[in-house]
């Protein structure tokens, strides 16, 4: 899936942060969480794990359906006459 925001929210001090550039380290009103790699990838720091609620969102991929091509549509047997 594609990252298409890195956020996260401090519990503690009620903070939401995010990251949206690579290498950009962003970190909450009372230093307990931070947040880096911008839609690249996702960094998380944290005291506590109970500090931080996870807020990033992905886009579904999308799957792409291949149209069937001629050559493998199956013709009806011919009818032989004598």
């Amino acid at each position: 899936m594609t990252l298409t925001r890195n956020a996260a929210k401090c519990t503690k001090c009620g903070d939401t942060i995010e990251s949206k550039h690579v290498h950009d380290w962003v970190t909450c009103l009372c230093k307990a969480i931070f947040v880096d790699g911008g839609l690249e990838y996702l960094r998380r720091g944290y005291v506590h794990e109970d500090d931080i609620i996870e807020l990033s969102e992905y886009a579904p991929e999308l799957s792409v359906v291949e149209e069937p091509s001629n050559d493998r549509i199956s013709q009806p047997p011919s009818i032989e006459e004598d």
